[in-house]
């Protein structure tokens, strides 16, 4: 009586010198095994994921890249020598909302809108309205909401603010 285990581990035993980049049909005809044996063999072997080069995706630490907004605020806060930002700062305590940077001794929530322009997502009927929201609760909490745009990016907006939560 053959069990399972024996069937498995004969299965791994001709599998072993199998090229498994290629097809199950070009398998097939090599082995003169059947492409479902193939298949079966491959899906037990491999559970499912086939070892088939893949291409190398860019890894961000965040779940999503960091935008071209973000990164010209965080320049400039760093070159008007700005107090020290928590970012991705969840500031609810049952939804899971957060706020691009938050500062936290003036309780001051910073918010770079982008899309704007192209009718993104802040632009949109279900977007806005999830925004409005948002910034109300946080407000209710105690925090103040700055939200900047691509056109308030600048030395001189970003310089006011920075005086502004630093106590100047």
């Amino acid at each position: 009586m053959r069990g399972p285990h024996v069937k498995k581990t004969a299965m791994k035993e001709w599998a072993k010198g199998i090229d498994w980049s290629k097809t199950d049909r070009e398998i097939a005809e090599e082995t003169g095994r059947s492409r479902g044996a193939v298949w079966t063999t491959r899906n037990l072997m491999f559970q499912g994921k086939t070892p088939m080069p893949t291409r190398r995706r860019k890894v961000f630490r965040d779940c999503k890249p960091p935008s071209k907004l973000v990164g010209r605020f965080e320049m400039l806060w760093r070159v008007l020598a700005g107090p020290e930002l928590v970012k991705e700062f969840r500031f609810h305590p049952v939804r899971k909302w957060r706020a691009d940077f938050a500062h936290l001794p003036s309780r001051t929530l910073i918010e770079i809108e982008g899309g704007i322009y192209v009718n993104g997502r802040h632009n949109r009927a279900g977007g806005f309205a999830a925004d409005l929201k948002k910034y109300l609760e946080a407000a209710l909490a105690g925090w103040r909401v700055v939200r900047l745009g691509p056109n308030e990016l600048t030395a001189n907006y970003v310089g006011r603010l920075v005086s502004m939560v630093s106590g100047g």
